[in-house]
């Protein structure tokens, strides 16, 4: 880190007159490409909590050939003469500074802005420093925090699903330092600390380091985690350790340098969906079996709604009824849901096949498992012969990648049957922002995308109706609603 060079300036000059609020550009050395791949210094922004009438704090200059309003110290050293309240504002601030620049000196830490920030601020006396505390603890205590405000019915509250990650994220740790016999303080993180992290939880899983969590069940796995796990439960870590600097916890750790702490190109282990042909069969078959008739109509609901298993074990609570399509005096049968990993309501329409199986069931939906519903699909794609070989990839972390081929049978899982639905309508070149506006909602960064979502207000019957005339002008039995 470089030693910090103050620039004051005042807020909003142009068109003022009178008192205005006195700021500071802290330059730390702290620098970021844009998008023109330039590299631009990143200031921290701090008001001095003082303000004074523009006459006597600068005057303009040209610069670059445009006329500014800076800082002068003539100027405001007359000024400061008569009134010295500023001028000792400025002298705290700026020992202020030093003091946080020590810190990090003597912690051989590299600062981003918004953690130099967090340390000003208590060295200011405007925040209070937080006694130390493990990140296990701090990751625990929000956990216990957002289960309370979710149990509570508090708007806006944290999912299950997400809490659930959370839990997964506490687990590694627990098991971290149970195998380290260390507790991990915030301040302690460092990027070989956070790899250490991911190497000895994962020789924990392949058996290699024996460790026995009573908190936690001890499964174990001899290839380990896949790196897509990894990844997935390093981004939470990350989400959870960025958390814990807006509460004025410091850590070492560079948590916008995402390069350096995630894996990059994660490839998925297996590309497989269930063909139309292949669903025909599954619809074709006469089932009296009951663990084979619960992959039939499994497999069935989730290739023609796209649902997640986590919500399709949820639909024996919902019940079906009857929307009016937008602009159209014409009915259609849906079921309303919030998606468990969005939290966004969708209205589905229920397709013919769909609606068979409530028919069968009196109007209900099934009761399914998710791991009973993998073994029951596995088996009936067995029995059905649907036995296509499907390259398998393995991407098992620290390990190198190899690949074996397999029957379709063998691997496929309930999110494949997901996949199915997605992959097929695209195949009939559905638009995608229609499939996903009732299967997986959520704000697109997507410019066009967001822009269509602002003008877009027919709401969640309109998105209904506008995937019901999709497929209606496509050629299918499996994707129909009459």
């Amino acid at each position: 880190m470089r030693y910090p060079k103050i620039r004051w300036y005042l807020d909003k000059f142009k068109g003022r007159y009178g008192r205005q609020q006195i700021f500071a550009d802290i330059n730390i050395g702290y620098s970021k490409l844009d998008s023109n791949g330039k590299r631009r210094y990143v200031p921290v922004k701090l008001s001095l909590g003082a303000s004074i009438e523009p006459e006597y704090f600068g005057k303009s200059i040209k610069r670059k050939e445009k006329e500014v309003f800076s800082f002068n110290k003539e100027v405001f050293h007359k000024y400061s003469v008569s009134k010295k309240f500023i001028k000792n504002k400025m002298e705290i601030f700026q020992t202020a500074v030093d003091l946080t620049a020590s810190y990090f000196d003597f912690k051989e830490i590299d600062p981003n802005p918004q953690e130099f920030k967090t340390r000003l601020l208590i060295n200011l006396k405007r925040k209070t420093k937080q006694p130390p505390k493990s990140v296990l603890q701090f990751i625990n205590e929000l956990i216990l925090k957002y289960e309370d405000e979710w149990s509570k019915g508090i708007q806006g509250s944290v999912r299950p699903n997400t809490i659930r990650n959370y839990r997964t994220v506490s687990g590694f740790l627990e098991n971290y330092q149970l195998a380290k016999n260390t507790t991990l303080l915030f301040e302690d993180l460092t990027s070989e600390i956070y790899w250490d992290i991911f190497n000895t939880c994962n020789k924990i899983y392949k058996g290699e380091i024996q460790v026995i969590n009573p908190n936690r069940r001890n499964y174990r796995n001899k290839q380990g985690y896949a790196k897509s796990t990894i990844t997935k439960y390093g981004e939470i870590l990350i989400g959870l350790l960025l958390k814990g600097v807006t509460h004025n916890f410091i850590t070492k750790l560079d948590l916008n340098d995402r390069k350096t702490l995630l894996l990059e190109n994660v490839e998925p282990t297996k590309e497989l969906h269930l063909t139309e042909s292949e669903i025909l069969k599954v619809l074709n078959a006469k089932i009296e079996d009951s663990t084979l008739l619960m992959g039939q109509q499994f497999i069935i609901i989730a290739s023609i709604t796209g649902l997640r298993v986590s919500d399709i074990c949820e639909l024996y609570k919902l019940k079906p009824k009857e929307y009016k399509m937008s602009e159209s005096n014409e009915t259609f049968i849906g079921i309303a849901i919030d998606i468990t990993k969005t939290g966004k309501p969708v209205i589905i329409p229920l397709l013919k096949h769909v609606r068979t199986i409530l028919e069968l069931n009196n109007g209900k939906f099934p009761k399914f498992k998710d791991s009973s519903a993998n073994r029951a699909i596995k088996l009936l794609c067995q029995l059905l012969g649907i036995n296509d070989d499907v390259v398998l990839t393995y991407n098992y972390f620290n390990t190198a990648e190899y690949s074996e081929i397999v029957k379709k049978w063998e691997i496929i899982s309930t999110h494949d049957c997901r996949s199915s639905m997605i992959t097929n309508l695209s195949l009939h070149n559905v638009p995608e922002e229609i499939i996903e506006n009732i299967t997986h909602p959520k704000k697109s960064k997507n410019s066009k995308k967001k822009a269509f979502q602002g003008y877009f207000k027919a709401g969640l019957t309109g998105h209904a109706t506008r995937f019901l005339r999709a497929i209606a002008d496509i050629n299918s039995e499996i994707y129909t609603y009459m």
